[in-house]
């Protein structure tokens, strides 16, 4: 505990106990060894010059239990004080928010509040994303590793600079769940750039299964998207299911749909004002819920495989005028 002249510190013992950086306000570096098994409540508090953090893996790719913030009435994200701008994030982290139910959770997340902080590096260690970890204003892009099984409630709430997502390749689905509320996921974000190659099991904020009922509940749905750009859309051929309301107002102009997709969902792609065309390579049509299409005036194509038109317009017959033989 000394605020004197301590720019950059290494944490290495298996036990940080509490505060034990309390009130080192010239400190920019904060790098936690592998080593280390337990971090305690207070650990940074006070630190306000906190722009680098580096949590390396271990070595036996356990868990790191990080404790957070307790001074003053509200309980906040143990780096809330920081000025977070690069996180190099490779070990997986067991963390427990202060206040579980409360309303101001989002100043509890690890990296909430930083809006300096614009993209994270995030390792194969890394295998949960907490609650509200991204509760933050300036995220503007973020990979999703292979690794991760599961994205807390609120992860990405109030991200309303973030245009890209990558969920990186997997063959084991990932779960994802709503905003408080039953928002979508990225609700906030106006997204440029989706790329998705794993099959998601959505749930609520709460984690359970839940009855999709409207389009604002879309994983990647957004009734804010900015009508200044047009964003790309990437399915890769790990995606089985595209959920009810998923791409509800995505501006894109086009999108394939890889020929793993067994079901689009109701309303899948609503409300995509400029999507002009649509690829299916599946030589099977998936299931088609109602209006899958729904608002999408300008959608004039949709291009299926040489030798399934046919079974296409029988499955599709609502869309039957647009369909057209590749």
């Amino acid at each position: 505990k000394n605020s004197d002249g301590i720019t950059s510190a290494t944490l290495g013992a298996q036990t940080i106990g509490t505060g034990v950086l309390y009130d080192c306000d010239e400190l920019e570096t904060v790098t936690i060894k592998g080593t280390v098994n337990t971090i305690g409540n207070d650990a940074f508090y006070s630190c306000g010059a906190i722009k680098n953090v580096n949590l390396e893996p271990s070595a036996e790719g356990s868990d790191l239990t990080l404790g957070y913030q307790t001074y003053g009435t509200d309980e906040q994200g143990p780096f809330y004080d920081g000025v977070l701008e690069t996180v190099n994030w490779y070990r997986n982290i067991s963390y427990t928010l202060a206040n579980a139910g409360s309303a101001d959770q989002d100043d509890e997340g690890l990296f909430s509040k930083m809006s300096k902080l614009t993209s994270v590096n995030i390792g194969e260690q890394v295998r949960t994303i907490p609650p509200y970890t991204f509760a933050n204003p300036g995220l503007t892009s973020i990979t999703i590793p292979a690794s991760v099984t599961s994205i807390g409630n609120d992860a990405f709430t109030d991200c309303d600079a973030l245009h890209t997502v990558n969920i990186e390749s997997s063959t084991n689905p990932i779960k994802i769940h709503t905003q408080t509320g039953d928002w979508g996921t990225f609700y906030d974000s106006p997204l440029s750039t989706i790329k998705l190659d794993r099959e998601v099991n959505y749930v609520n904020a709460a984690g359970s299964a839940f009855t999709l009922d409207d389009w604002d509940e879309g994983v990647f749905a957004n009734e804010e998207y900015d009508e200044d750009f047009t964003a790309t859309v990437t399915l890769g051929a790990n995606v089985k299911t595209i959920w009810p309301w998923m791409f509800s107002g995505v501006r894109m102009q086009n999108v394939t749909i890889p020929a793993s997709v067994t079901s689009i969902g109701k309303e899948a792609f609503s409300y995509c004002y400029i999507l002009t065309e649509v690829t299916c390579m599946g030589t099977t049509p998936p299931t088609l819920g109602e209006d899958a299409f729904y608002d999408s005036d300008e959608l004039e194509r949709i291009y299926v495989p040489s030798g399934s038109l046919s079974d296409y317009q029988k499955k599709w017959s609502q869309y039957k005028g647009k369909l057209y033989q590749k």
